[in-house]
């Protein structure tokens, strides 16, 4: 997917949690639509065999989010939790992808230790998530109800999978020029 279709869904998602009232929601379209826009301006990204599947992975999460955030009808209570608990976790295996690809672009090796760095900011992102979520709900900063630590546990797992796929898909492509870890 190029960078005009992102464009146009992404208008599209603005004028969804536009119409929804949710403006909360755009703290969620804005930095994904930016770091999007700047992925599609490096041209080493756009040289990447796989940079249009990676935009349609990144998108398709975005596209998930918001609309799971902005809509009315609701499921049961099993099912919600369910829905919530896919986002958070496919939150810490997408963004860590992409921080692992803008690693990558600004010519960084995935190290271990660039491993690492993306599993603390992934969390400490996930919990900073959870301290907005308590101040636009009126909660004290720190008190983190039963659902904002499932959250957090939940991230925490989307990590631990990230890292295993990485280092996997490392393992696999020793000998090729890929998100290898050095």
């Amino acid at each position: 997917m190029k960078i005009n279709r992102i464009r146009i869904i992404f208008v599209i998602l603005a004028l969804l949690i536009h119409s929804s009232g949710a403006k909360s929601h755009f703290f969620y379209l804005a930095p994904m639509w930016i770091s999007l826009e700047v992925l599609n301006q490096n041209q080493q990204y756009l040289r990447w065999k796989i940079f249009e599947s990676l935009n349609i992975l990144f998108v398709v999460y975005t596209i998930t989010v918001i609309v799971n955030r902005s809509r009315d009808a609701r499921f049961g209570d099993s099912t919600e939790a369910l829905i919530n608990i896919g986002e958070h976790f496919f939150y810490a295996i997408f963004i860590g992808i992409k921080m692992a690809v803008y690693l990558k672009i600004i010519g960084l090796e995935l190290t271990k230790k660039a491993l690492l760095w993306i599993v603390i900011s992934l969390n400490v992102i996930g919990f900073f998530n959870e301290i907005l979520q308590n101040l636009i709900c009126g909660r004290f900063v720190f008190h983190f109800i039963a659902d904002s630590q499932k959250d957090m546990f939940v991230n925490l797992a989307g990590t631990v999978v990230f890292v295993l796929g990485t280092l996997l898909y490392s393992h696999w492509k020793k000998t090729r020029n890929g998100l290898r870890i050095a």
